[in-house]
């Protein structure tokens, strides 16, 4: 029984992958209120926000935060412009929310794809995450 447990615990251990970077999208709308939640009155919920947000979760090596990481998050729109966004990052296990929403939601009609990286001070990539369809965008200028 000691060796199955033994086994078992070194598969778990295994199979799970220590320090990560990983975005999840998620929509916008009047049941992301927490009042729609708890049925409580909201005058939130008369316009309710309209959108498209990205959570950004990292958990990083001790030996990353003497570095002084920072998290870029490349967006790119549904009308093909490209957004860069930073945060700097002071806790070795956090989060973080981008939203696009109201106006700059309606001008970009959405997020098509995202890419997030945690880069130290002098630049070098700790991390990386992508969006299974992200490209850089390929700007051609018309000759006039």
């Amino acid at each position: 029984m000691k060796k199955i447990a033994t086994i078992l615990l070194s598969l778990f251990l295994c199979s799970c992958q220590r320090y990560f970077l990983s975005v999840v999208q998620d929509r916008v709308e009047a049941c992301s209120l927490a009042s729609s939640a708890l049925q409580t009155p909201d005058p939130r919920a008369q316009h309710p926000p309209k959108g498209e947000q990205l959570i950004v979760e990292w958990y990083l090596p001790r030996e990353a935060m003497s570095q002084e990481p920072m998290l870029y998050l490349y967006v790119v729109g549904k009308d093909y412009t490209e957004q860069i966004w930073t945060h700097p990052i002071a806790h070795r296990m956090d989060y973080t929310v981008y939203r696009l929403t109201g106006d700059s939601y309606e001008q970009r009609k959405g997020i098509l794809t995202y890419r997030a990286e945690v880069r130290a001070k002098n630049g070098e990539l700790l991390l990386d995450w992508k969006h299974q369809l992200w490209v850089h965008p390929i700007c051609i200028k018309e000759e006039s």
